[in-house]
């Protein structure tokens, strides 16, 4: 927290935090790294809070598929960067929001992501609505969950 104490006396500074792209939501069997991931994502929010009116900017890199020993060297493609080519485009979203992917391609996922969420959840609410059995339902759930894993196949 010295850090901090010294760009609250200066009036100025910035925190990167870093976090991970599975902390943004549950990711089952990663269970315990996406919470702390999670962790990341709401603590540097609530600092957001603390130290936005001390002129100081906290802001949290959500990355998704970066190419290293923890992912086994992933053959970097679109969606999937070195970390040395990460970091070099992350540097352009440096203070540009509260959060950040840290790249151009996984801020498409990201919000490719929620808007088809966000029509299946429409879309089940109104098989819902209309009475529509269980077994519909879940086919549209897994329609769902198809059209989202071909995402990730970049």
């Amino acid at each position: 927290m010295f850090e901090i104490a010294h760009f609250v006396s200066r009036q100025k500074g910035l925190v990167l935090n870093i976090s991970s792209g599975v902390g943004r939501f549950p990711w089952p069997f990663y269970s315990i790294y996406s919470s702390t991931k999670a962790f990341i994502c709401t603590f540097s929010k609530a600092l957001q809070a603390e130290y936005k009116a001390k002129r100081i900017i906290i802001q949290v890199v959500t990355p998704y598929s970066i190419s290293t020993p923890m992912t086994r060297y992933l053959k970097p493609s679109i969606m999937t960067k070195t970390a040395e080519d990460f970091v070099k485009e992350s540097l352009n979203f440096v203070a540009v929001g509260d959060e950040t992917c840290g790249c151009l391609a996984h801020e498409i996922l990201v919000n490719l992501n929620s808007f088809l969420l966000e029509k299946a959840r429409k879309d089940v609410w109104n098989l819902f609505m209309h009475g529509c059995t269980s077994q519909i339902y879940f086919k549209s759930l897994s329609s769902l969950c198809l059209r989202i894993n071909t995402l990730y196949r970049f």
